[in-house]
């Protein structure tokens, strides 16, 4: 019996040694957008492929020299996609004898998406483009050009939550917050450029406004419970 005790005595020591206090962290950050994301393209057509071609490369030949002159990076100028495209026409026919569709020409469609460093420029940018031969204008997006300082704050703050509320649980327990045995960090959601469609920003009134973006962060940090209060 003395030996069962003895051994039940250091089970029970050897659970109120494990013991721990398991709490969730988070927090967020709102933060202004401080970079543009502008998509934008040419369509052209022609009789050829080589005629819709030459047109289309002509224009954007004035894009990226009108890119050039307001001091657009070659790095922040991206084809986003590039289209050639056969064009059919339905010639009039009676439902008895319908006639096949007539190749009628060509569609050349290159679209690039330019990144604006700095956003109180954006308007400009755009007027610049479609000025100067844009004939799409897809939409324009914001966003936050370093987010890896923004991102390490949000975890501290995440940390500090968790903090706080195992110290809430532990006085309401009377007990303290040991050493943090474990972190785990649950994810950091950090939002792509919001992208305004033509459609929205036709509608908007006020085109270029911002807004704000919302980064967030969750831990679980796990904490040794102290000695009774």
């Amino acid at each position: 019996m003395k030996a069962l005790a003895a051994l039940t005595a250091v089970l029970l020591t050897a659970l109120v040694a494990r013991a721990d206090i398991a709490v969730s962290g988070e927090a967020k950050l709102t933060v202004v957008p401080d970079i543009a994301h502008v998509s934008v393209g040419v369509v052209t057509d022609g009789k050829t492929a080589a005629d819709a071609l030459a047109a289309n490369n002509t224009a954007m030949r004035a894009l990226f020299k009108a890119l050039e002159a307001l001091g657009i990076s070659e790095r922040d100028i991206q084809t986003s996609s590039f289209t050639i495209t056969p064009k059919y026409e339905t010639p009039v026919s009676v439902p008895e004898h319908p006639l096949p569709p007539v190749l009628v020409g060509y569609t050349v469609s290159n679209q690039i998406t330019v990144t604006v460093r700095k956003v109180e420029k954006t308007g400009k940018v755009v007027d610049a483009l479609v000025t100067d031969g844009a004939n799409r204008v897809n939409g324009i997006g914001f966003g936050i050009g370093d987010t890896s300082k923004l991102m390490d704050e949000v975890r501290k703050l995440a940390v500090a939550d968790a903090r706080h509320r195992a110290e809430l649980y532990a006085e309401a327990a009377g007990v303290s917050v040991g050493r943090v045995i474990q972190i785990s960090e649950n994810g950091v959601s950090f939002p792509p450029p919001r992208m305004y469609s033509k459609e929205e920003l036709a509608a908007a009134g006020v085109p270029l406004a911002r807004g704000e973006l919302t980064v967030s962060a969750n831990v679980t940090v796990v904490y040794a419970i102290g000695g009774q209060k």
